[in-house]
Parts: structure tokens; C-alpha cells; sequence
């Protein structure tokens, strides 16, 4: 059996960033503002990547990969380098409890 990454550093910069974009959603005027801010960053990223509160995981934290499986697969090959993370609420498991996330 092999061992778990050490994937600690990843998981609470996705938090920190998904909070602080959480932060921002809760001062839109509006759904339509929220749903094009959203949309907007993931579209500005090559990938996307939700985070949400769960007792299970091992940090607490559970994850998703929303957009990027590509490049992931490119940068596992060695030939891309991973350079950032956004959370998107929009994924997350209906019975997933949300930790101020996106």
C-alpha cells in the first residue's frame, strides 16, 4: 500500500483562497453578480478546485478537482508545473457541509 502525499500546504491555500473569494461572493449585490464572478474565475484558471468542510478526511477538508484533469495528467508527466488553486462551491456533495467556501 502506498503512502498519502503530504498535501496539507495545498489544502489551506485552496481554503485561504476559497475563503477570501467566499468573502467576496457574500458582498455581490446579487445571484446574477455572484454567478458571473464565479464564472469568471473559472474561467481565468486552468484549474478549479472545490473544498468544503468534512469530519472524514484526514485534514478535515474535503476536495475536488473542477476543471484541469488535462493539464494535471500533463503536470503528473512532468512536462507542466501546477500554479494555483480556486475553490467553486457549485460541485460540492449535496450532504457536504460548506467551511466559508466557494
Amino acid at each position: 500500500m502506498s503512502e498519502m502525499p503530504n498535501i496539507d500546504g495545498v489544502i489551506e491555500r485552496a481554503v485561504e483562497s476559497a475563503n477570501t473569494f467566499h468573502g467576496k461572493l457574500r458582498a455581490a449585490r446579487s445571484d446574477t453578480d455572484r454567478f458571473r464572478m464565479v464564472m469568471e474565475r473559472v474561467e481565468k484558471h486552468d484549474f478549479v478546485v472545490a473544498v468544503w468542510q468534512d469530519a472524514s478526511e484526514r485534514n478535515g477538508v474535503g476536495f475536488r478537482l473542477i476543471k484541469g484533469q488535462q493539464k494535471l495528467a500533463t503536470i503528473a508527466k512532468g512536462s507542466a508545473k501546477l500554479i494555483g488553486i480556486v475553490g467553486d462551491r457549485r460541485h460540492l456533495p449535496s450532504n457536504s457541509r460548506p467551511c466559508e467556501v466557494v
